[in-house]
């Protein structure tokens, strides 16, 4: 390719595999919403011993439990709507990292109103990396595989809930209830630190910021072995058809609106089986508070 052409960034990502840096992000992705599922579930793993340890009835422990997923709704439409702006990568750190910190301060609550605080800002964290990492790994993906790759990575929260679960009960027992929140807080930040020198931005986010052309061209040449990219190419987003609207407003384009309805399909299903999974924790702390008395 020659210097100073005119590059189609969609075109290299459409013709590439899901390997190299898109696979770094696609097992980042994956690893942050495996730590965002395992957050999403602390309290309620801890909910039994909290009972007895603050000495409260069950009910009072309502605000803990709904503050991350108030929090997580306002994450998702606040601090995702900042990766238009700062981009993706950032995004994704930033989320990460804000859980993390929380996680480690809600260890240190002494009462709930404190504990629901920080759950709160816990599920800011928790909507802004979820929001983040969806849009990185369809950014980097191809149409044909965009789908799988999505899938692929959002499977991550119920594992992430799973894995935390029985991570929890062996740490209860020996450590405490703040070990989940000690845990839950040191894993998302030593992930983020690791992402911080692996994670590569979106191309597409790189092509609309005409400062960032010397990185978009590094990025590129990673992506496609086979061909050359200069600083001084001109870089173009012109594959895929865009919507012309934006905010709000543009998730219900004609070039989105289908994407949109799947994306609502999706996120629904996961909330009813978070509700089913809450409903269940409920149900077995109840027995754990009744055969402790």
């Amino acid at each position: 390719m020659k210097s100073n052409a005119t590059v189609d960034v969609d075109r290299v990502l459409e013709s590439a595999k899901l390997r190299g840096p898109a696979l770094v992000v696609l097992l980042c992705a994956a690893s942050s919403l495996i730590l965002d599922g395992f957050d999403i579930q602390a309290v309620g793993f801890v909910a039994p011993a909290l009972v007895g340890a603050l000495h409260l009835e069950r009910a009072a422990l309502g605000p803990a439990l709904a503050a991350s997923l108030v929090g997580m709704a306002i994450g998702a439409a606040s601090i995702g709507a900042l990766g238009d702006r700062w981009g993706r990568r950032r995004t994704l750190l930033l989320s990460t990292a804000l859980f993390g910190v929380a996680s480690l301060l809600a260890a240190t609550s002494s009462s709930v109103a404190t504990l629901a605080v920080w759950r709160f800002i816990t599920g800011i964290g928790l909507g802004g990396a979820l929001t983040a990492a969806t849009a990185l790994i369809a950014e980097f993906s191809p149409r044909k595989l965009r789908s799988q790759a999505i899938g692929a990575v959002q499977i991550g929260v119920p594992i992430g809930g799973m894995l935390g679960a029985l991570l929890a009960a062996e740490l209860i027992p020996a450590y405490g209830w703040r070990s989940v929140f000690v845990i839950g807080g040191v894993l998302p930040l030593v992930a983020a630190a690791v992402m911080y020198f692996v994670l590569p931005e979106s191309p597409r986010f790189l092509a609309t910021r005409p400062q960032a052309r010397e990185s978009l061209a590094r990025l590129l040449a990673r992506i496609d072995a086979g061909g050359r990219y200069s600083a001084s190419d001109v870089f173009v987003l012109g594959e895929e058809p865009r919507p012309t609207r934006s905010g709000v407003s543009a998730l219900f384009s004609p070039q989105l609106r289908w994407d949109t309805a799947a994306l609502l399909i999706a996120c629904v299903a996961v909330l009813l089986v978070r509700r089913q999974i809450a409903a269940r924790e409920n149900y077995f702390a109840a027995g754990a508070s009744t055969s402790g008395a």
